[in-house]
């Protein structure tokens, strides 16, 4: 049997070989659906469902529309064309699960393999193979979970989901500012600020990264639009690191001073900043050389001490 691959981030869609898809007979079947597959490790019984789904309704109604939405999720299933008798849903007298001996190929599934993956690691410290499986786990993210959606259950795994992409797309910009891939790594800042516009430590990394590629006057757009976004959405001003960086990235000119040496002044700036980004680079080698010594150590002395075992 073909692999079935299904989207849930963005617009919903669930395709088998050639056949796609894209809408159910209701919200509410395709809800139901998306439910069972987020949690899809165990099964559900129909009165812990009818509670989640129609938990304002009394009993025997919450029961009656559960029976009528699986209903519907069965005929909008029935549409692709399985072979022989396999379905997606184990329904039960009581009790009802995804089929886990399906082969399912799931978005959210592959992004949270990747971000697991990386936990605990900054972007400045993946390699290039990390690096790419962050790019493809965050093309993945194609818009929040289930949108339209607002149960308390799929409230909470959006939000999970939502902040797990905002640390994957932290270290992609981290990766890209130590290996001086400016460019790429403003846009996935962009990326970010499209969900939260007043995301500060975004806005300072992006200004960081425009200054750093010799785009000052990106840098100063960058500060000014951060600036707009706290005092609308908080009211605020930007914090005194943002502040102070902006201050160096003017080069700290007074009025009347000469402009040239307030060029000067933000050459040196870019410099130094392009030295601490190389001398951090160099000390993780060391760090990723002396951690390979002492593995090649440890498997020494193991092969020495199997050696002296053999020859008692």
């Amino acid at each position: 049997m073909d692999t079935i691959h299904i989207h849930l981030f963005g617009k919903f869609a669930i395709g088998y070989g050639d056949q796609t898809l894209e809408r159910f007979q209701c919200q509410k079947a395709l809800e139901l659906f998306c439910y069972l597959l987020i949690y899809r490790e165990q099964p559900h019984h129909r009165e812990q469902l009818s509670e989640i789904f129609w938990g304002g309704h009394c009993t025997s109604e919450a029961k009656k529309y559960l029976r009528k939405t699986i209903w519907q999720l069965q005929c909008s299933l029935e549409q692709l064309s399985l072979p022989g008798d396999t379905t997606l849903l184990l329904v039960e007298p009581d009790w009802l699960r995804f089929n886990r001996r399906i082969s399912l190929w799931l978005d959210v599934l592959e992004f949270e393999k990747v971000c697991t993956s990386l936990s605990g690691r900054r972007g400045r410290e993946l390699d290039l193979t990390s690096f790419q499986n962050a790019q493809a786990a965050e093309s993945l993210y194609r818009g929040d979970l289930l949108e339209g959606c607002y149960q308390d259950w799929c409230i909470f795994e959006r939000e999970r989901l939502k902040d797990l992409y905002f640390g994957l797309v932290d270290k992609l910009m981290g990766y890209c500012e130590a290996n001086r891939s400016y460019e790429t790594g403003i846009k996935y800042g962009q990326k970010l600020l499209g969900y939260d516009r007043a995301r500060e430590g975004t806005h300072l990394r992006m200004m960081r990264m425009n200054f750093l590629s010799g785009n000052r006057t990106g840098a100063l757009r960058q500060y000014e639009a951060c600036r707009e976004a706290l005092l609308q959405e908080f009211g605020m001003e930007p914090s005194e690191n943002l502040q102070e960086f902006y201050g160096q990235v003017l080069g700290k000119a007074q009025p009347g001073g000469k402009s040239s040496d307030s060029a000067a002044k933000g050459e040196q700036i870019q410099s130094q900043a392009m030295l601490k980004v190389s001398l951090e680079k160099i000390r993780e080698l060391i760090e990723c050389q002396n951690h390979l010594n002492q593995k090649l150590l440890d498997e020494l002395q193991e092969l020495e001490k199997a050696l002296t075992h053999d020859e008692l």
